[in-house]
């Protein structure tokens, strides 16, 4: 699974960079006002970026933090 979201989350940036470097008036074209597609692209990776940080923020707490204090336990035990 982490492979999976691994693999879109690179594959999302390089969308983002892509277009910008060859689809320029895609990126150009006005949504509403002075907001255009690439700004919206933008702010886009950014929420993802986060929203995958915090994502991984609660997995790490719930999966990886109790495995963490498990080993630390039997290496205690083993001294």
């Amino acid at each position: 699974m982490a492979s999976l979201v691994t693999a879109l989350l690179v594959a999302w940036y390089l969308l983002y960079v892509i277009a910008a470097a060859f689809a320029r008036d895609l990126m150009r074209y006005r949504l509403a006002g002075n907001v255009n597609v690439a700004l919206v692209f933008g702010v886009l990776q950014f929420a993802s970026t986060f929203f995958l940080a915090w994502r991984y923020s609660r997995y790490s707490r719930r999966v990886l933090d109790p495995l963490r204090a498990r080993v630390a336990a039997d290496s205690e035990e083993e001294r």
